[in-house]
């Protein structure tokens, strides 16, 4: 059984208020971050130096991980050396 619709408004005298979610971390931390990977430094210790948190920098290695590996040359292409560009 589910509550009717307009509950909340009848209840609160408001609109229901909609979550924003986690805050979205910046790209510019990503890559410092992978620039750290690139050093050797495990994840935990990446994620440490750029200041987000562990199980962030662990999300973040095995989302790359498991890209594609055209996925990841782009990336590592982009970070170190700036766009890439074609002849």
């Amino acid at each position: 059984m589910r509550r009717p619709a307009g509950w909340t408004q009848k209840l609160t005298g408001r609109v229901a208020m909609r979550s924003p979610g986690a805050p979205s971390l910046r790209r510019e931390v990503e890559r410092q971050f992978w620039k750290q990977i690139a050093t050797g430094v495990t994840s935990e210790k990446a994620a440490e130096a750029v200041g987000v948190s562990q199980s962030v920098g662990g999300r973040w290695f095995r989302h790359r991980a498991s890209s594609s590996r055209s996925k990841m040359t782009d990336l590592v292409a982009s970070t170190f050396q700036g766009p890439v560009q074609t002849a």
